[in-house]
């Protein structure tokens, strides 16, 4: 039996360099495939303050730039075919976190990536319980990708 082809759609609206759209999309999809996703498809957009600002109003109702938006699949169950959904992450405010941590842009992008992924597969952190286990998934996946 073969293995189906996971799929990750990156695309930019800001300027990074092609290495680093790679290694993000490389690392996503092996952070897919981690999590006995196979041949699912992720649509990853990054953009600019402005951008997400727009969006963080019209879907959360809320002012200001985030750092990560996920947006599950509105279809039917039947025709989904493995669609995760789409996530959408400002590059701008990543870059005011990574030097805040102080790391490497690649791996905060990678990070928020790994959160957007987790909500689109039914991880919340509304509560402290799910908060725990949450962000102790997406430490240990952006830990296993990182060391792998």
């Amino acid at each position: 039996m073969s293995k189906k082809s996971t799929r990750v759609i990156l695309s930019t609206d800001v300027e990074l360099s092609s290495e680093l759209l790679n290694i993000l999309k490389s690392q996503l999809t092996k952070a897919i495939e981690s999590l006995r996703r196979d041949g699912s498809e992720l649509s990853v957009q990054l953009v600019d303050d402005a951008t997400i600002t727009t969006l963080h109003r019209q879907y959360m109702d809320e002012d200001g730039p985030t750092d990560v938006l996920s947006f599950e699949q509105d279809l039917p169950a039947e025709d989904q075919a493995g669609l995760l959904g789409d996530i959408v992450i400002s590059v701008e405010t990543a870059q005011r976190q990574a030097d805040a941590k102080p790391w490497p842009l690649e791996h905060e992008l990678l990070y928020l990536a790994l959160h957007g992924l987790l909500h689109l597969l039914g991880y919340d952190h509304a509560e402290p319980d799910e908060a725990r286990e949450m962000f102790g998934k997406q430490d240990a996946l952006l830990e296993q990708l990182l060391n792998a």
